[in-house]
């Protein structure tokens, strides 16, 4: 049985296509994600791989403006590119 978000009743309410959305559009903007940097963290998405590139675009945050080449250099380098 699934609720209203498409969760079953062991998952918590979460919208993939919302977390895909939110990190393309710090992608897109990456100013957005200093923006948002204080509300959301690397935690709060549902999709393993999703908290993984959210984790990755926050630290890229600190040093620059995260952009995907530079993200997915991290994600190299932590061994989790695959996930």
């Amino acid at each position: 049985m699934t609720n209203g978000s498409g969760a079953t009743a062991s998952e918590p309410p979460h919208s993939l296509d919302a977390e895909q959305a939110t990190l393309g559009s710090i992608l897109l903007d990456p100013s957005a994600c200093r923006e948002i940097a204080e509300s959301l963290q690397a935690d709060d998405f549902y999709r393993p791989d999703h908290r993984l590139i959210a984790a990755a675009i926050a630290s890229v945050a600190l040093e620059a403006l995260p952009d995907p080449v530079i993200v997915a250099e991290r994600l190299n380098q932590a061994g989790k590119l695959e996930e």
